[in-house]
C-alpha cells in the first residue's frame, strides 16, 4: 500500500510495527487504516504526473494526516517504546509532531 501510495506515512510503515505488537494492538491499528482508507479513497484527481520522471504521484496534502487515524499508532508506539522506540523517529518525525 506505500508503493501504491494508498497509504501516507506513519500508516505506510505499520508492517514494520506489526511484529512487535500483541494482537489486540494489530487489530486496532488495522481499524485505523480501514477507517483511513474508507475516507480517503484514491481517486484519479488525487494524483499528479511528475514533468521530470512521468511518474504519478500523491498530491501535497496526502502527507498530511488526521491525527485520528495516527494517535493510536502514537500511543501503541510510546507502549512500546523498549521495542519501536528505535522506529518512533521515522513515525512521527519531530517537523510533523511540533505542528500539532
Amino acid at each position: 500500500m506505500k508503493t501504491g501510495q494508498l497509504l501516507p506515512p506513519p500508516l505506510c510503515y505499520i508492517g514494520q510495527v506489526v511484529p512487535e505488537l500483541k494482537s489486540n494492538e494489530v487489530l486496532l491499528l488495522l481499524k485505523d487504516i480501514w477507517s483511513y482508507m474508507r475516507v480517503n479513497v484514491p481517486v484519479p484527481t488525487s494524483f499528479v504526473q511528475d514533468p521530470v520522471s512521468k511518474k504519478f504521484i500523491r498530491n501535497s496534502d496526502f502527507q498530511k494526516v488526521d491525527s485520528i487515524f495516527t494517535e493510536r499508532l502514537r500511543l501503541t508506539a510510546l507502549n512500546n517504546v523498549e521495542t519501536l522506540g528505535f522506529l518512533y523517529q521515522k513515525l512521527f518525525p519531530m517537523s510533523a509532531t511540533a505542528n500539532t
